[in-house]
């Protein structure tokens, strides 16, 4: 669980890690939302780089999307400038943000973090190689790298990446208890948490 403190009180909020489209076993996209792909930013028109970028976000309960970060990006450009990469997520958040999400009858609408790729096509990269450079096989080991690179950067959500990066910590330990357990077939109090 993570422990968010809210208006002077701890509230715990356990966040979903789920890898890119596997979301809909609890959530799915509201009727009249259409996912496009973003625009292309028209400062890297006269270049036209192939982009691809992993958007990290989370699914909140009321199904709006919200802390979005990159996890990992990728250009056909030999070197990108910070301006152009900003540029690019900028115009990837933005189709983010018009997503909205409904539960699944009978889900429980919890806090879901998942992955997101964009493309920005220039060209000379085919939409599957592009997918493939940016493809993030799996989340709980793209947040942990993540939060490394945020650090690096001085990214502005530290702390909600530190946030997520202890909750798959405890996830691991609670997962490696019950292993634990279930190999030993312990009675041990512990073993029934």
């Amino acid at each position: 669980m993570l422990s968010i403190p809210l208006q002077g009180i701890a509230q715990e909020i356990e966040y979903r890690v789920v890898n890119e489209g596997r979301i809909t076993p609890w959530w799915r996209l509201a009727d009249g939302v259409d996912v496009v792909g973003p625009g292309y930013p028209e400062k890297s028109l006269s270049t036209r780089p192939d982009v691809c970028l992993a958007l990290g976000y989370v699914i909140q309960r009321d199904g709006t999307v919200a802390d979005p970060f990159v996890v990992k990006r990728w250009s056909s450009a030999a070197a990108l400038d910070n301006a152009a990469w900003e540029d690019f997520g900028r115009s990837a958040v933005g189709e983010l943000q018009r997503w909205r999400f409904v539960p699944v009858e009978g889900a429980v609408a919890r806090p879901t973090f998942t992955v997101a790729t964009f493309f920005f096509s220039g060209g000379e990269t085919t939409a599957v190689d592009l997918r493939e450079q940016c493809r993030i096989d799996d989340v709980h080991d793209a947040l942990v790298n993540a939060r490394q690179a945020a650090y690096d950067r001085g990214s502005l959500n530290r702390e909600w990446l530190d946030r997520a990066y202890r909750e798959t910590l405890r996830r691991e330990i609670r997962a490696n208890q019950a292993n634990r357990c279930r190999l030993s077939h312990s009675m041990a109090e512990d073993c029934f948490d």
